[in-house]
């Protein structure tokens, strides 16, 4: 069942990533339909979780302490850092635009947008597919099949999250892969979906500034 259901979920948000054709330019009424998209799909894949605790992911016990908020600071730098290596092999190819800001909540669209894309992204590919595939794996012996497991808990994941970023060419499946790794090490620290996704949201609003700064 567990099988099935992982199938289904690839099927429905993995997968499809892998064929559509980009779309280049983003309006607002797009990022409205991708808004309403993503709190969709983000709700089916936290209610599909095995651990089956919704709120966890959500709301803590651990408060908000000086070490997480630099250890996301840090986990941010690494991967603008990146992100900038990447770039200057890139050719400054310019992967997407939006609509130009008319009014004032078009900046309000954009942060929601974006948030909640980056919220879907981490529910998916850092928590449900690798904790479903630990589950898949737990007739392996732990002690002796520990490699395993890790190769298919991280390797299957990064594989995924790279290969949905095709569109952005050779070195943004790359670059996809490693900026997975760095979302990895920030999970295994605090197991919070909330952190992992307002990093990965703060580094995707610089990126979408930069790029439309210089276009």
């Amino acid at each position: 069942m567990t099988f099935i259901e992982l199938l289904i979920v690839l099927t429905f948000f993995v997968f499809p990533s892998f064929s559509s054709k980009h779309q280049s330019f983003i309006s607002f009424s797009n990022m409205i339909i991708a808004i309403i998209f993503s709190i969709f799909s983000t709700l089916c894949i936290l209610l599909l979780h095995k651990k089956r605790n919704f709120w966890m992911y959500i709301h803590t016990k651990s408060t908000i302490s000086l070490k997480k908020i630099l250890f996301g600071i840090s986990t941010l730098l690494l991967l603008i850092a990146s992100s900038f290596l990447f770039s200057l092999f890139a050719k400054g190819k310019v992967i997407i635009t939006i609509e130009h800001v008319s009014h004032w909540h078009h900046y309000g669209i954009i942060l929601i947008w974006i948030f909640f894309l980056s919220l879907f992204e981490e529910s998916l590919y850092r928590f449900y597919i690798p904790d479903t595939i630990l589950q898949l794996l737990m007739f392996f012996p732990q002690k002796k099949q520990a490699a395993v497991h890790h190769f298919f808990y991280y390797g299957i994941p990064i594989l995924l999250f790279s290969f949905a970023h095709y569109y952005n060419g050779v070195y943004g499946i790359i670059f996809a892969g490693f900026s997975c790794i760095f979302f990895f090490l920030l999970k295994n620290k605090y197991n919070s979906l909330m952190l992992n996704s307002l990093v990965h949201c703060a580094y995707n609003v610089i990126s979408i500034y930069l790029i439309q700064k210089t276009i």
